[in-house]
């Protein structure tokens, strides 16, 4: 709710500026890693050169 509303998942790890408690979804090089991830997610889901 709320911040989900306005922003989907994938706009979340794209900027990856937003922290998300108890998400399924780990957000790398975040200023609030997520730990015990069920999916870890290295080099983020787009990976770029």
């Amino acid at each position: 709710m709320g911040v989900a509303e306005i922003f989907t998942l994938t706009d979340l790890i794209l900027n990856s500026q937003f922290p998300i408690p108890n998400s399924q979804f780990p957000i790398p090089n975040s200023q609030f890693p997520i730990p015990n991830s069920q999916f870890p997610i290295p080099n983020s889901l787009f990976p770029t050169p």
